[in-house]
């Protein structure tokens, strides 16, 4: 009887260890990926925490309220370049079309600007960058 028990301890024992060893690279990947995606959320994040915009009349002055067809400016105030290729405007909360700026320019350098085209956008105006930053203006 003494044998037996020793027997079937042994088989549950090894039974168990070749359960863990498949079972261990897909844990170990498993936690790998999560790890990476949490890095990826904390870039994420601190790239829109250091983001920021401004709509700007020609002197440099951050304005809220538009009246074409004076000159306005896109400025970039934050640490990170945008890419303008990916920038949402949103009319009156409606997704728009819309370019807003010139198709030969696809990037806003931190201190830099660029020029505004309202042609066709009247009411609330949101400009969302990438990483959702974002400034609302209005158009009168």
């Amino acid at each position: 009887m003494g044998f037996a028990t020793s027997v079937s301890t042994a088989i549950i024992l090894v039974g168990a260890l070749l359960v863990f060893s498949f079972s261990y690279p897909t844990i170990s990947t498993s936690y790998e990926k999560v790890r990476e995606a949490n890095q990826e959320e904390h870039v994420r994040m601190m790239k829109q925490l250091k983001t920021s915009i401004e709509v700007q009349d020609k002197n440099g002055n951050t304005v809220y309220v538009l009246q074409p067809p004076k000159t306005y400016y896109l400025y970039n105030s934050g640490e990170y370049t945008i890419d303008l290729d990916k920038v949402i405007v949103l009319d009156d909360g409606v997704y728009t079309t819309t370019r807003i700026f010139d198709a030969s320019t696809h990037y806003l350098y931190p201190g830099g600007r660029v020029k505004l085209h309202l042609g066709g956008l009247e009411g609330n105006i949101k400009i969302i960058t990438d990483c959702g930053a974002s400034v609302t203006v209005e158009v009168t």
